[in-house]
C-alpha cells in the first residue's frame, strides 16, 4: 500500500526489472516494473531517505539519509539484491544533497549544499 505514496523519487535498475522509490514517508520501496508491485520493502533504515542512485553495474544501490532521532546524517550503500547495506557513512553537518558512482562503481561522491563534495571508497 505505502508504495501508492511515491514522492516523486524514482531510480531505475539495471536490470530494467525493478526500481527503487522513495514514498512520500520517505521510506524505500522495491517496485516490480513489470507487475507494477511492490515485492520488497528494505527495512533496517529508519530515517527519511531521498536521492536513490544505482552503481553502474546496478548492483548496489546509494541513498542519503537525514539526521534524526540524535543520528547524523548518512549515506548508506545497499546490496540491491539482499536490501542489506553494503557501508554506512556519516556526513559532516548538514548531510550530503546528492550522490553519483564513478564508472567503475568503486567510489561515490557526495555533494552537499555548502559546495563541499565528499568521495567515499565502496569495500570490494
Amino acid at each position: 500500500e505505502e508504495a501508492m505514496y511515491a514522492s516523486g523519487v524514482i531510480a531505475t535498475a539495471g536490470d530494467n526489472a525493478s526500481a527503487a522509490v522513495i514514498t512520500s514517508k520517505g521510506k524505500l520501496v522495491h517496485f516490480d516494473i513489470a507487475t507494477g508491485k511492490t515485492t520488497q520493502l528494505l527495512t533496517g533504515i529508519d530515517s527519511y531517505v531521498s536521492a536513490p542512485v544505482f552503481s553502474p553495474d546496478g548492483k548496489s544501490l546509494a541513498l542519503l539519509s537525514s539526521s534524526s532521532f540524535g543520528r547524523p546524517a548518512a549515506v548508506v550503500v545497499l546490496d540491491w539484491a539482499t536490501g542489506r547495506a553494503r557501508a554506512t557513512f556519516t556526513c559532516p553537518e548538514g548531510g550530503a544533497t546528492c550522490a553519483a558512482f564513478t564508472p567503475d562503481g568503486r567510489y561515490l561522491i557526495t555533494g552537499t549544499n555548502q559546495a563541499t563534495a565528499l568521495v567515499w571508497e565502496l569495500p570490494k
